[in-house]
């Protein structure tokens, strides 16, 4: 199983750099939105639809990788980093713990974000996130991902 997942993000990875390479940003997302649901929800997608709705669940799967991985180094930061009744923080060491816990909470604004998204899930967050914001369509891709989730999933 591991060998036709290897040879498949091989053959994508050769697929995408044989295209003209593209900016990443919401005009992207936006033309890989509109492959994916001509492939999965129409059934009346061409080969570089099938290619192009890939890619963003490859893109996109490799971004909630992240920033998941980040979470939990957040997590595990904050857990050794408090201290526990009895002890005692110095002043050199909570500023340093301070600082860590800044860095790794920068990059992990999707902490309420639920484990068992379906692709299908985050395209429709991803659409309706850019049909009301035309105006971020120059934004680029992982921000505009980012910003999506995080206003889906912000607890209120």
């Amino acid at each position: 199983m591991k060998i036709l997942f290897g040879i498949a993000l091989c053959l994508l990875s050769a697929v995408s750099l044989a295209q003209p390479q593209s900016a990443l940003d919401g005009n992207w997302l936006r033309k890989s939105i509109d492959a994916f649901e001509r492939v999965n929800d129409a059934r009346t997608g061409t080969a570089q639809d099938a290619t192009d709705s890939t890619l963003l669940i490859f893109y996109i799967s490799g971004m909630l990788a992240v920033h998941r991985q980040n979470n939990l180094t957040a997590l595990l930061l904050l857990a050794v980093l408090t201290p526990t009744k009895g002890q005692q923080q110095t002043k050199p060491k909570a500023a340093e713990a301070d600082m860590q816990m800044r860095v790794a909470f920068v990059f992990t604004p999707l902490l309420a974000i639920p484990d068992a998204l379906t692709a299908q899930q985050v395209v429709t967050i991803l659409r309706n996130h850019l049909d009301k914001h035309p105006e971020q369509w120059d934004t680029q891709a992982p921000l505009l991902i980012t910003d999506a989730l995080k206003q889906a999933f912000s607890r209120k």
